[in-house]
C-alpha cells in the first residue's frame, strides 16, 4: 500500500465507525509519512494527527489497525546513489 492508500483506508474506517464523511477525516488524518524501513522496524509510516482528544483517539486506534495489516509502505529514498 501507498500512503495515500494508507491514508483513505484511514479515513474510510473512521467513517464507518465514528461517522462524519472521508473528507472530515482525511483533513484530520493529516498526511502519512513514510519513513526509512531501517529507522522503523515495526511499522515505517506514521501519521501527526489533529483533532479534539476523542477524534484523536479514534484516528490513532484506526491506525492500529491498519498498522496490523499493513505495517509498510514503500520506503523513501535515502539519499544514496543508485548503482
Amino acid at each position: 500500500m501507498t500512503t495515500d492508500e494508507i491514508r483513505n483506508l484511514l479515513a474510510h474506517l473512521l467513517t464507518g465507525a465514528v461517522g462524519k464523511n472521508e473528507d472530515y477525516w482525511l483533513n484530520l488524518i493529516g498526511p502519512v509519512t513514510a519513513l526509512p524501513i531501517i529507522d522503523a522496524p515495526r511499522s515505517n509510516w506514521r501519521i501527526e494527527p489533529k483533532g479534539k482528544p476523542a477524534e484523536l483517539a479514534a484516528i490513532e486506534k484506526a491506525a492500529e489497525v491498519v498498522r496490523e495489516a499493513h505495517p509498510y509502505v514503500p520506503s523513501p529514498r535515502t539519499g544514496g546513489r543508485a548503482r
